[in-house]
């Protein structure tokens, strides 16, 4: 199937812009100038703080005014009716000069209607400089996200250290009390540790009431909960393979979940369950649950994202705000028998991109500023501190001790940095100079060590299928898997039970259809 075949078939299933409804789009109305000669920029953006809300005329915006010499009518949609407001909103003729777009469904069936104008890569390279380099030193496929039918519409809200950022660790009053004198580095090393965890009393109460660790197996694979799990990945990688993960076999996708070397993580994870280091109450855990029995001292292993685990981290302070002189010390994912490590790692692509009014095809020097607007409000630091969460030093933030970024309150409040327009709807894009500035210093050094593992070769390229099938597969592989675990199943005896199960779900379509948007879009 040919990559226009592909969006074909998934612009059949989104409905967001329906032919009847649109037809053939008018001509945007929007006024180029105000009443004092500045350029005026419609901008459909979105607000990235959850929970909170954002009004017109904030200091974020009219900083970025100032600095560009513009006028910003921002165009403010919450998500509940967001798709049903758009749909007016184009069908009127309204077309915004900037464009915030969902996904690439969204994507093509704006460029179907005419709505989008063309941003050639090469105006990106000279009028985005920052974004085009990010972009180039992630993987130039990136660039693929942003395309229809071969022609570029936007600028992808790329998460330049997603490829690095998940990672585990162990509380250190732990590890300390247990008597571990050297990291972990094999599976058997591992296991020593957690033995050490369930008999040693880490947590030094007196009773024999602690785990190695737990799964979020309740949130599902869809949300790196289940088969997917930060903790479970590395331990089925060490074989070669994870469930819910798409790898490249020799030159095809295939699905990790049905590998044969998919058994002997199973039968490790079934092993370490039988020891009792493995929370019972894993089944029935989200990521919540694993977050408080941490820091509560219920288990001693976790895993999440450098934004939770740094020494600023979300979990970090949670722990350190129990007992101050704890901390997490991060560790290396076990090496299995041939020396592979890694922990699931997430899309480099992010979610979401900017698009651009198709009027702007008609204004060459106006689109430039947008895009050199956009470029600055993702990277110079002067200005994404006060567009994105953070604000200006000395009175939003200072640095600890440790080169962490502190909150000033009321800063620490996220409706109170929404007021001021800190939700990163002005800045949608953010650089990796921008994520390691906000992140505590030398955090770069522990993406390098620590967050290794393999990501999804097609960028979770959305499938003609995924819609119908997706859920169901991630379902059927979490249940079997949790069965496995459990001993509910027998691995070798209900394998093949297992992978007919996988293919009733769908698992082999969507297995096909992956394989065939790599082969028309990644494999070059």
């Amino acid at each position: 199937m040919k990559l226009a075949a592909v969006l074909a078939a998934l612009l059949g299933l989104t409905g967001i812009l329906l032919a009847g409804c649109l037809g053939s789009v008018p001509e945007s109305r929007n006024e180029e100038k105000p009443d004092d000669g500045r350029v005026t920029i419609t901008w459909l953006g979105k607000n990235l703080l959850p929970g909170t809300s954002m009004g017109p005329g904030t200091p974020a915006q009219k900083l970025l005014e100032g600095r560009f010499g513009v006028k910003i009518e921002p165009l403010l949609i919450e998500s509940p009716g967001w798709k049903d407001r758009i749909t007016a909103m184009f069908a009127s003729g309204q077309i915004p000069d900037i464009i915030w777009v969902n996904n690439i469904q969204e994507l093509a069936a704006y460029a179907n209607q005419g709505i989008l104008a063309e941003v050639p890569q090469e105006m990106l390279r000279q009028f985005a400089p920052n974004y085009y380099s990010d972009v180039m030193s992630i993987d130039p496929k990136v660039m693929y996200l942003s395309q229809y039918k071969g022609v570029n519409y936007a600028m992808v809200r790329i998460d330049p250290i997603a490829t690095s950022k998940r990672m585990s660790g162990v509380r250190q009053s732990w590890y300390d009390r247990v008597g571990m004198t050297a990291e972990p580095e094999t599976i058997e090393d591992y296991e020593s540790m957690f033995i050490r965890f369930r008999d040693n009393d880490p947590d030094g109460n007196g009773k024999k009431d602690t785990y190695a660790f737990s799964l979020a197996w309740r949130e599902g694979s869809g949300n790196f909960g289940g088969a997917a799990n930060d903790l479970t990945s590395q331990f089925f990688y060490a074989y070669g393979t994870m469930p819910s993960m798409r790898f490249i076999k020799n030159g095809k996708v295939v699905d990790g979940s049905v590998q044969p070397e998919l058994k002997d993580g199973l039968r490790l994870l079934r092993r370490w369950y039988d020891m009792g280091l493995i929370d019972p109450e894993f089944l029935v855990d989200d990521s919540g649950d694993l977050q408080s029995k941490f820091i509560d001292g219920r288990i001693g292993f976790y895993g999440r994202t450098i934004w939770w685990l740094n020494p600023n981290g979300i979990t970090t302070n949670a722990l350190k705000a129990k007992m101050p002189s704890d901390g997490v010390k991060l560790l290396k994912p076990p090496a299995g028998p041939g020396g592979l490590r890694g922990i699931v790692q997430d899309n480099p692509a992010g979610s979401g991109m900017i698009a651009f009014g198709k009027q702007l095809q008609q204004d060459s020097r106006k689109l430039q500023t947008i895009l050199s607007m956009l470029d600055a409000a993702g990277s110079d630091p002067g200005l994404t501190y006060q567009l994105g969460r953070v604000g200006v030093e000395g009175i939003h933030w200072n640095y600890d001790t440790a080169g962490a970024l502190r909150p000033i309150l009321p800063y620490d409040k996220p409706e109170n940095l929404a007021k001021e327009g800190k939700t990163e709807f002005f800045a949608p894009y953010l650089s990796r100079a921008y994520q390691f500035a906000v992140l505590p210093k030398g955090v770069n050094k522990l993406l390098a060590e620590f967050g290794v593992g393999p990501f999804d070769p097609i960028y979770k390229y959305p499938l003609p299928s995924s819609i119908q099938l997706q859920s169901k597969v991630w379902d059927t592989v979490d249940e079997w898997i949790a069965y496995f675990i459990i001993g509910k199943k027998d691995i070798d005896r209900d394998w093949d039970a297992y992978v007919a199960a996988w293919r009733a779900a769908g698992g082999d379509v969507l297995e096909k259809e992956a394989d065939e948007v790599y082969q028309s879009m990644f494999s070059k």
